[in-house]
C-alpha cells in the first residue's frame, strides 16, 4: 500500500514537471501552411515577402525538414 502511494505521488511530481518544462502553444490569428525545405518552401517565402501580395498579414510558413 505504501509502494503505491509513492509510486503515484512520483508520477504526479514528473508530469507536473513536464508540463511546466514543455513550451506553451501560443495561437495567431495567421494561417500557418506546412511547406517541406526544397523548391516549394522557397516559393512560399519568396510570395510572404513580397510587400505588394501583402500575404505576411494572414499566412505564416512552417518548414518542415523531411530531407
Amino acid at each position: 500500500m505504501g509502494n503505491k502511494k509513492i509510486l503515484i505521488g512520483m508520477l504526479l511530481f514528473v508530469s507536473i514537471l513536464c508540463y511546466g518544462l514543455l513550451p506553451q502553444e501560443t495561437l495567431s490569428d495567421r494561417v500557418k501552411i506546412g511547406v517541406g525545405d526544397d523548391m516549394s518552401g522557397f516559393v512560399l517565402d519568396y510570395m510572404l515577402r513580397d510587400e505588394s501580395l501583402k500575404l505576411s498579414d494572414h499566412l505564416e510558413a512552417y518548414f518542415i525538414k523531411d530531407c
